[in-house]
């Protein structure tokens, strides 16, 4: 455009339709849109902050008084329209719009620039005003830390830490989110590293794109991970929508199912939705080994109980256990060390650890609330119906050689419980429905995956419920005991105290099916009488 061009306009001396629709339309409204965006895409991703926020910096100003001009100039040349004989109609319903735009741009400038700017000034610095992560590797190279928000230059800091890091297996998360691109580039190097995520505390927004980037994905008890929509941190609704279309794609590449994605896009940006447990795991944003209980045991026989130590904090159960019992995962990891160390195979180590959570069971289920023992009851259902059966299938089998007798090992060391039996009276032990019985660890061990997964998830939530003792423990009044005699029979009420006791492993067979008669009797109790029998075969005394 000419100086003629652009004095014209000012004075108003264009045609209307020129002054409206070619200046304010066609010109002002892109690059007011641009400019916009651009700040938008600055406070959801993070991309070319420093570039961006001078862009802003400079293209706000400039676009506030590029709005004056064609502003100014079209109302004037509606003034002249409508005073040379033009549809005042028209002229009206101009000014009208120039006077809505005025203010929008007031507002926009008011609420979305100013407020801004000096983030926008410290960010062309290179300084971003969320901060910056803490990222820091233990000791022994095996562990990073990222704790605090994901900022500027965080992603290119992480990769320089973590060069020559060639022992790294585990990223450890508590970040409430950031920057969505340094979470991005974060991901990738998890990602390509297959490293595993360990999220410790809170992992929300752009923290969660770590979190899913992991070969294997732990939430520690008490941890939480948070989404929420993108918020373009301007007031125009459309630019919202660019910037949680932009959030989408991130999520969808990330493989964030689209259950979650819809819930996310439907939770305001100044609210966090918090999943479940069992929601995460479903959408595979929680890792559920095969067998939750086992751990990685050191490569040599030889390794001290620090180690064995050291594995069991991959495990969510282990954790929630010590978190409850503290000292049961040393007393668990000195069983492991001392049985391999005596001789024993890789099972056998693990069945020595998990001794420990056998003697923890009474204390669990005597402090447990009514929903936790009779989800229990359910549990221990299905294990002895599931060892039944396998018992049943492999009386049909072929016979086969004696497994060999499992070394020795000293009895589980005082941490908050009786110490379970000898390594020797277990190896005695029935196996089987017997032992689920007996709640011997090496028969519960033996269950399907499925199960040895339900009984995991029932140990953390156990472990993590606040104890809820209930007057009376084990023994009923005497209007308790009637009423269970009136529902299951005369001796029901000592049938009931004496169906579930851990530790007595010399049961003859019948007693399994005639406790599983009892037990399904129990399931099939009203509400108020089935937690009354729960309460008398689980409470303690």
């Amino acid at each position: 455009m000419s100086d003629g061009y652009i004095a014209r306009h000012w004075r108003g001396e264009l045609t209307l339709p020129v002054s409206y629709w070619v200046n304010n339309v066609l010109l002002a409204m892109p690059v007011g849109f641009a400019i916009g965006a651009l700040a938008a895409w600055i406070a959801v991703t993070g991309d070319h902050l420093r570039g961006g926020s001078l862009a802003v910096l400079v293209g706000w100003p400039l676009l506030v008084l590029f709005s004056a001009w064609c502003i100014v100039g079209a109302w004037r040349s509606a003034s002249a329209y409508s005073a040379s004989g033009g549809s005042s109609l028209w002229a009206g319903l101009a000014k009208l719009s120039l006077a809505l735009s005025t203010l929008g741009t007031l507002w926009s400038t008011a609420f979305d620039f100013v407020p801004h700017v000096g983030e926008y000034m410290r960010m062309a610095r290179g300084i971003d005003p969320i901060g910056n992560v803490q990222a820091t590797l233990s000791p022994d190279g095996r562990r990073l830390r990222l704790e605090g928000p994901l900022g500027l230059g965080d992603a290119q800091r992480v990769r320089s830490l973590v060069a020559g890091a060639t022992a790294l297996r585990i990223v450890e998360l508590d970040s409430p989110g950031g920057r969505l691109v340094e979470g991005e580039q974060i991901a990738a190097l998890v990602r390509k590293a297959a490293w595993h995520t360990r999220t410790t505390g809170g992992c929300e927004s752009a923290c969660t794109l770590i979190h899913m980037a992991g070969e294997r994905k732990q939430l520690l008890p008490g941890a939480r991970l948070g989404f929420h929509r993108a918020w373009a941190g301007t007031s125009n609704p459309v630019l919202d929508n660019l910037a949680n279309r932009e959030l989408v794609r991130i999520y969808r590449e990330a493989g964030l199912p689209e259950r979650f994605i819809e819930r996310t896009l439907a939770t305001p940006s100044h609210r966090i939705w918090y999943p479940s447990r069992d929601e995460l795991i479903g959408a595979g944003l929680v890792s559920v080994a095969e067998r939750p209980l086992d751990i990685e045991l050191p490569d040599s026989p030889r390794a001290a109980a620090s180690e064995y130590a050291d594995a069991m904090t991959g495990s969510d159960t282990w954790l929630a256990i010590e978190r409850r019992f503290p000292g049961a995962m040393a007393a668990a990891a000195r069983r492991m060390a001392d049985a391999r160390q005596a001789g024993a195979d890789a099972g056998e180590a693990q069945v020595q650890g998990q001794k420990v959570i056998e003697a923890q069971l009474p204390a669990l289920l005597g402090e447990a609330g009514p929903e936790l023992r009779e989800s229990y009851l359910a549990l221990w259902m299905a294990q002895l119906n599931a060892a039944r059966s396998a018992a049943a299938a492999a009386a049909a089998a072929p016979a086969r050689a004696p497994a060999p007798k499992p070394a020795a090992v000293p009895p589980v060391a005082n941490a908050g419980a009786a110490p379970a039996p000898p390594a020797a009276a277990s190896a005695a032990a029935p196996a089987g429905c017997v032992g689920v019985l007996a709640g011997d660890a090496a028969a519960r061990r033996s269950l399907s995956p499925e199960l040895v997964q339900r009984e995991a998830a029932w140990l953390i939530a156990a472990a993590a419920a606040a104890p809820a003792r209930e007057a009376g423990g084990r023994t009923p009044s005497v209007v308790e005991q009637e009423v269970l005699r009136r529902r299951l029979g005369e001796r029901s009420p000592a049938l009931l105290a004496q169906a579930w006791q851990p530790g007595a492993l010399q049961r003859p067979p019948r007693d399994c099916e005639r406790t599983l008669e009892l037990l399904r009797a129990v399931a099939a109790l009203p509400p108020a009488e089935r937690r009354l029998a729960t309460r008398l075969m689980f409470g303690r005394g």
